[in-house]
């Protein structure tokens, strides 16, 4: 996972570079497992401060018969963490910090257990954290939350497969502390349709997120959703709940060099509302496209990869806060949720035993308050007007650039990488604008921010 999530806090340490799962996939992590021991030094400095960070883990699995068990527990150290993002300041207009100033310890990691009915068609439950996308980002599932309690059911044929998953996520009580229709628990039922030919293919999913405690009952799985092939809006529609229901579609067109994608999530839509051109604030979308390539050029591996995401307004909230799209208080999809652009590079060279990679990303940020639309974790009625959301709403922009040199070490037989990285952003008023560190790595690990 090129995007690794850091916690401030020992409940955020169990999402610690723990890799999630493809949710149309059985047999795969997003990156192939190398060694079964991997692990990360890095040490860097922003504004004369040095930190340092300690991370690592193993890499089991265990294979009898139809049944497959995967452990990847993973440990954190240090004093102090570079973060993909730190947790909004509610109701401001500031983008995410680079650097987490606490101390951490941090134990976690992924469980799953898999079985296989026949070689289409498996079962598969325990700890972990799942990712849809066609290319860097997931817009609805992004796979850089905490891990969480799950079971899932899946079938892959030549050309169409089918995934049911369902989750118990997490919500933090510190973030609603009116306790307005809070639910500690909530959960999530996530369909996935998609049909696959040599050169393309198109995705069609839907989620529904409801509040496990409410007023009247206690409701871990509601005995509609249970239903694989039904669709979940009419089912929410016909219990007469107030479950939080999303759509969406993804497209991709392939070669063995080329990639061209992008993904479309409805959180909210009307037809004679949007024709209205009056910006009501509840058509509520996001949307992606974006182009990858990967080739050799003089026996070198080069690849960049020119991605864009957008999201309006108020997408991903909800009317009661416990229904959010999100774990444990942050974006279970675009880490930076909703009312926001971002644009990004990402180019690689490598040839053994050097490898050079840049990012570049900018982004327009707008307000993180609950009347405007940028908090996914409030209530959507604390809104202040209907209309006159035709963009974003109070915009700022800043740049992201950052740079890494690796070079291979052989040591006692073992294989590490070496380097240095720097890095920089741009109109930042609560964090460091610029840092440069050094790390050593076995394994995969690859830290990379775009925010």
């Amino acid at each position: 996972m090129r995007c690794l999530l850091t916690g401030v806090s020992l409940m955020f340490s169990v999402s610690l570079f723990a890799q999630a799962l493809l949710i149309n996939q059985k047999d795969s992590l997003t990156a192939p497992v190398q060694e079964p021991l991997e692990m990360e030094l890095r040490a860097f400095g922003v504004s004369q401060n040095a930190q340092a960070t300690l991370v690592g883990r193993y890499n089991f699995s265990l294979n009898i018969d139809r049944w497959h068990l995967r452990l990847q527990p993973t440990w954190f150290f240090g004093n102090a963490a570079p973060v993909l993002f730190n947790a909004f300041d509610r109701g401001q207009k500031t983008p995410p910090n680079y650097i987490a100033l606490t101390s951490g310890v941090g134990l976690g990691g992924l469980v799953t257990l898999r079985y296989d009915i026949s070689p289409a068609a498996w079962v598969d439950a325990g700890m972990a954290s799942f990712a849809d996308r066609q290319g860097q980002n997931g817009l609805l599932l992004n796979g850089t939350t905490a891990p969480a309690p799950y079971f899932r059911f899946g079938w892959m044929g030549e050309h169409l497969s089918f995934t049911y998953l369902y989750q118990i996520l997490q919500n933090n009580a510190n973030l609603y502390p009116d306790d307005r229709f809070f639910s500690k628990n909530k959960g999530l039922v996530f369909h996935r349709v998609e049909y696959r030919r040599s050169h393309w293919s198109v995705g069609f999913f839907e989620s529904v997120f409801w509040s496990v405690q409410d007023s009247l009952v206690t409701r871990y799985l509601d005995p509609g959703y249970l239903m694989p092939f039904a669709f979940l809006r009419p089912v929410e529609f016909s219990s007469g709940s107030s479950d939080n229901v999303l759509l969406g579609m993804d497209l991709a067109v392939y070669d063995t060099r080329w990639k061209g994608y992008g993904q479309l999530v409805l959180d909210e839509f009307k037809l004679d509302e949007f024709r209205s051109g009056e910006g009501w604030w509840a058509n509520k979308w996001a949307w992606q496209l974006g182009i990858a390539y990967t080739s050799t050029w003089q026996d070198a591996a080069v690849s960049f990869r020119l991605e864009h995401n957008r999201s309006r307004p108020f997408t991903f909230s909800h009317s009661f806060p416990a229904q959010s799209v999100s774990q444990q208080g942050f974006a279970l999809g675009h880490p930076l949720g909703s009312n926001f652009w971002q644009q990004f590079l990402q180019a690689s060279w490598e040839k053994e035993p050097w490898s050079i990679s840049v990012d570049l990303s900018l982004v327009n940020l707008g307000s993180r308050s609950s009347a405007l639309g940028g908090d996914i974790l409030a209530s959507n009625t604390d809104r202040t007007a209907d209309f006159g959301f035709f963009g974003l709403s109070q915009p700022d922009r800043y740049a992201y650039a950052q740079i890494e040199i690796a070079r291979q070490v052989f040591l006692k037989e073992q294989t590490l990488f070496a380097g240095v990285y720097a890095g920089g952003r741009s109109q930042l008023s609560n964090a460091n604008p610029l840092w440069v560190g050094v790390f050593v790595r076995k394994g995969l690990f690859r830290n990379r921010f775009t925010y």
